[in-house]
């Protein structure tokens, strides 16, 4: 989000890798971020300091901030881990953030939870689009292939075993190619039933840059979760990109992407019917995105610009 808004990173993370060494970095982190948006903020004392939660530490730097610079905007950016109970439990947190933060979350499922848990009011402010969302034309495979990415993070909330069967009954069509990314090591079986099939490549790991290289050349993305408080990035980068997308029907999904390409219900025999349809109708799918990218990003903006104009406390 920093980067989409042009915001300066002022926060350190932990660097080191042996776990002894992890407190010591986790300090030495802290101290540093500190030091940073105190400097930053002295030059900019009306700035907004949008902080990312968790990590744990850098919260307890707020009421510092907020009464060496009073005129600034505290807006704690809660992500789904926020919600665990032991950070919840974590001494005082609660009572920094309903005394010197603005509270934001991703989606109104999980607003709605940490206004319960913290018994304030919280903002809906969605994932914004990628900044560069530039669309690119073929795809590095043949030209009558179409090429559906489905980027993976090989977790629990994916639906894996259905998505593994759908792909290996799909294995002989002549059209489709499937490219899957994410560290695979964490899924092994779903690996080795797989990588044989001639229209199966698996991408490994990749940069952000080789990422979006995929995302751009893709004809459709295929986003699944079978979390339902999940806003899925890959699906906000899809619509960053007006790609067409098949995703899963999920409460967040459908409130917050209303008519947004095409849904399965998370079983093979979807995944199957779906898929197919999507890469035959990937134009209109995709125009349908470009369309439905301009209200997101008009809604988006508004919500910012409101949360901007949020009195100091």
């Amino acid at each position: 989000m920093c980067q989409r808004l042009g915001f300066r990173d002022v926060h350190l993370r932990p660097k080191f890798g042996m776990r002894a060494l992890k407190p010591v970095d986790y300090a030495l982190a802290f101290i540093s971020s500190l030091w940073r948006a105190h400097r930053w903020l002295t030059k900019e004392p009306e700035g907004l300091l949008l902080l990312t939660l968790p990590p744990t530490l850098i919260i307890y730097m707020v009421p510092f901030l907020s009464w060496r610079h009073p005129r600034c905007t505290i807006v704690a950016d809660c992500h789904n881990g926020a919600l665990r109970p032991l950070w919840l439990a974590l001494p005082f947190v609660k009572r920094i953030l309903k005394a010197h933060c603005e509270v934001v979350a991703h989606n109104p499922m999980i607003a709605k939870q940490f206004s319960e848990a913290l018994a304030m009011p919280v903002r809906v402010l969605s994932d914004p689009l990628p900044s560069e969302a530039t669309e690119l034309g073929s795809n590095d495979m043949q030209k009558h292939d179409m090429v559906v990415l489905v980027p993976l993070s090989y977790r629990k909330d994916e639906p894996l075993e259905e998505l593994a069967q759908a792909i290996s009954r799909l294995a002989g069509h002549e059209r489709i190619r499937f490219v899957l990314t994410g560290n695979y090591a964490r899924a092994q079986w779903f690996y080795r039933s797989l990588v044989g099939l001639p229209n199966v490549r698996f991408t490994g790991y990749t940069s952000l840059s080789e990422y979006f290289g995929l995302l751009a050349k893709a004809d459709v993305i295929v986003c699944l979760t079978t979390d339902e408080s999940v806003q899925m990035c890959a699906l906000n980068e899809a619509l960053g990109y007006a790609k067409a997308v098949v995703r899963s029907s999920t409460a967040t999904l459908d409130e917050m992407y209303p008519g947004l390409g095409m849904t399965v219900d998370n079983t093979a025999e979807s995944f199957i019917k779906v898929i197919p349809r999507a890469c035959e109708r990937s134009e209109e799918l995709s125009e349908g995105a470009r369309s439905f990218r301009e209200i997101y990003e008009a809604g988006w903006k508004k919500s910012f610009s409101e949360l901007e104009m949020v009195e100091v406390r």
